[in-house]
């Protein structure tokens, strides 16, 4: 390989790096605002379903609580 084509070789090369660099750190950027943007969206739909949530843990406490005791009386034949 002659001297020139190692020249133009590597100038393809160090172009193509700086172009796989550039669009790397712009994807990054991105990526950080979108995460962002969604840690946000979760923080607040939890906070709207939180109430939901414990109404029904307590039904399901209740449903639990029936079952428990009729297991016990199963065991106990």
């Amino acid at each position: 390989m002659t001297k020139k084509k190692k020249w133009i070789n590597a100038l393809i090369f160090i172009g193509g790096l700086i172009v796989f660099l550039f669009y790397y750190f712009e994807d990054k950027a991105d990526i950080d605002k979108v995460e962002k943007e969604q840690d946000k969206s979760a923080l607040d739909s939890a906070e709207v379903k939180l109430p939901d949530l414990s109404e029904d843990l307590a039904e399901f406490e209740e449903n639990n609580s029936n079952v428990e005791e009729d297991s016990i009386a199963g065991d106990s034949l």
